[in-house]
């Protein structure tokens, strides 16, 4: 049948076929088409709206929605696609007026969420596809240590996730097959990692892991990732890993993007009225979205709670809420809204963040770094990304006194004490007598506090000041915003002696607790190691080889090496205790000081290898289970033999 004589009903659909294609041209082609036979047909020109906005052509798509919205003012699918759009170029007022615009146009929404046009509603808001192949000759791919690549165009700042099937002759695995993953900007050029979303390896970069669950083709989806606002394109690396077994993947493959929450489509089968309320529960959802980018709190907050009401279990609409709560300090709400975040989807590495930053304030030392070290085990980039997203500007040049500070981290019983007496011996380094936590302090506190560290140093006669808590290693990002010029030493230890020197630890007596804090707080500093105002010191190379060990951290520094360094025990400090006693048995919290006050004030000992002696063959197994793998990563040893 030829174009002349279909109806305008029939060049639609197939306009909107070669859309979903991304045949683009040829779609907007026929919407005109489709106008030029019925002038009236107010779908047509929302659809053509939704093509230019799929070739950026942004403005062009503002002036068809508004189209759309004269001849069918009744549509609140009209109001929720110029609103979306408004929101991406800024113009958050006139969003608003769109968003509530929408809510007031009640039973048009309900007809086409339910009827017939929910496929639309589900394909454009909450899983649009683009589907491709990997072979245009095989259904069917088995997959080699070789990557086969394939480039797909994408939408800059968008959630993206992608599903496939994949089969595996002895299932179920979850890490013998990947995909890598790089984004590419309009001239396709590579774009650095870390990704929003996307778990980073040292050795291949951003990647997910395929997930096979039958022997049969199953089906796998990755998590969500977020495409910066440079992506325009992303590049795919489909892959075995460390595995000689064949692994099969269907050729055809989905990305789509996710902007309800997870769950959308089972709630959209069930024939209760959950199908009625998620669409105006969504719509509040957007409201609160472009009221809080106006910066306008109250309302989104009343937004939120209002699509909350209609829709308890919206994950993400919780998260939303806490971030407003947060930013106009209300602290305990926004904890309550995080944690009701976290409780709805506990794999969202970003709501884990956020109930850690609300807890700053009033949840503790610990609450605080079990936060962070869910995020980590989660994704670990998403900690660089959270703390970029705050937004935190420099201290003013005019009122540092001490432009390049020194920050030790690491994990805890690592040596991070020792590096500090040490160090806080030389003559242009002013040491900070306690663990300052400045995790747990909000913006403009840490701005005080390192001020007056900087006028602390000044008047003693100091270049520098140097700090150790070793929990900043989850906020080196967040540090560098402060005082950019900083520097920092990571101190790493062999995670064998470090869970056991944890043992008499009344908050880590669980043996899988001490051994998760040595994982997560290692991969949350891994994420630096190449950075090159960081320097990574083993606590082994400092005990055998001081000299050597001292003079590259004293170089990395800017320092200048002096042997007054090893007699560093000779002056007596007392940080930790009143008293330089070792303490026949460390039982609490204050005996545990007690020994740290007495370690750093004697010559350097080996404290190596106790391990050997203190783990049991139940530990060494669970160890092995969990950790081995960084041991060999580290360089402590080269197999699972010991």
């Amino acid at each position: 049948m030829s174009n002349e004589s279909m109806s305008a009903g029939q060049l639609l659909k197939q306009a909107n076929r070669l859309k979903r294609e991304g045949r683009l041209d040829e779609a907007i082609a026929l919407y005109h088409q489709v106008i030029d036979i019925n002038p009236n047909f107010a779908w047509a020109y929302n659809n053509l709206g939704d093509a230019f906005v799929k070739q950026e052509k942004l403005d062009e798509a503002v002036v068809e929605y508004q189209k759309a919205i004269k001849i069918n003012p009744n549509s609140a699918w009209f109001y929720i696609n110029l609103g979306r759009l408004l929101i991406q170029q800024g113009c958050f007022e006139e969003a608003i007026g769109y968003f509530r615009q929408a809510i007031e146009t009640k039973p048009d929404l309900l007809y086409e969420f339910n009827g017939k046009y929910f496929q639309l509603f589900r394909s454009t808001f909450q899983n649009e596809s683009c589907s491709f192949c990997l072979s245009e000759d095989e259904d069917f791919i088995k997959l080699k240590e070789e990557p086969i690549w394939i480039t797909l165009p994408v939408k800059p700042f968008t959630n993206y996730c992608l599903c496939g099937r994949s089969s595996s002759p002895q299932p179920p695995t979850r890490n013998q097959a990947l995909v890598q993953v790089e984004f590419l900007d309009e001239n396709q050029q590579l774009i650095p990692s870390p990704y929003s979303g996307i778990p980073h390896s040292q050795t291949i970069g951003p990647y997910f892991y395929i997930s096979t669950s039958d022997e049969s083709l199953s089906e796998f989806k990755t998590n969500t990732f977020n495409t910066t606002s440079v992506t325009h394109y992303l590049r795919l690396g489909f892959r075995t890993w460390h595995n000689k077994k064949p692994m099969v993947l269907d050729s055809r493959l989905r990305l789509g993007f996710d902007l309800l929450l997870y769950g959308l489509e089972k709630l959209s089968n069930h024939n209760d009225n959950s199908a009625n309320i998620l669409p105006y529960a969504f719509l509040y959802y957007s409201l609160g979205n472009a009221l809080f980018k106006s910066n306008r709190l109250e309302e989104a907050t009343f937004a939120y709670q209002k699509a909350i009401q209609l829709y308890p279990c919206f994950a993400q609409c919780h998260n939303k809420l806490g971030e407003a709560q947060l930013k106009k300090g209300e602290h305990s709400q926004a904890v309550s809204s995080f944690r009701q975040a976290v409780a709805l989807n506990p794999n969202k590495a970003w709501f884990h963040l956020n109930l850690g930053e609300a807890l700053t304030n009033s949840g503790g030392w610990l609450p605080t770094l079990n936060c962070y070290r869910s995020a980590v085990k989660l994704d670990p980039s998403q900690i660089i990304i959270h703390q970029t997203c705050m937004e935190i500007q420099p201290d003013k040049p005019s009122m540092i006194q001490v432009n390049q500070p020194i920050f030790i981290v690491g994990c805890g019983h690592s040596g991070t004490s020792i590096m500090l007496a040490i160090l806080g011996s030389h003559p242009s380094l002013y040491p900070i007598p306690y663990e300052s936590a400045l995790f747990l302090k909000s913006e403009s506190r840490v701005r005080e506090v390192m001020l007056g560290w900087d006028k602390e140093c000044t008047e003693a006669g100091k270049k520098r000041w140097i700090e150790k808590t070793p929990p900043h290693i989850f906020i080196i990002k967040k540090l560098f915003s402060y005082r950019p010029s900083s520097k920092f030493i990571i101190m790493l230890r062999d995670g064998r002696d470090v869970v056991c020197s944890m043992k008499h630890r009344t908050d880590y007596e669980d043996f899988n607790t001490r051994l998760n804090r040595w994982i997560y707080d290692n991969l949350a500093g891994l994420l630096y190691w190449k950075h090159p105002r960081v320097k990574v010191v083993k606590y082994e190379n400092l005990i055998t080889d001081t000299e050597l060990t001292l003079k590259d951290i004293l170089n990395f520094l800017g320092e200048k090496y002096i042997d007054s360094l090893l007699k560093f025990h000779k002056t007596a400090r007392y940080w930790y205790s009143s008293e330089i006693v070792k303490p026949e048995e460390v039982v609490d919290m204050e005996t545990h000081k007690q020994l740290r006050n007495w370690q750093i004030n004697q010559p350097l000992f080996n404290g190596s290898g106790k391990w050997k002696v203190e783990m049991t063959e139940e530990e060494k197994v669970l160890f092995k289970a969990k950790a081995q793998k960084y041991l060999v990563q580290f360089g402590y040893v080269a197999n699972d033999d010991w």
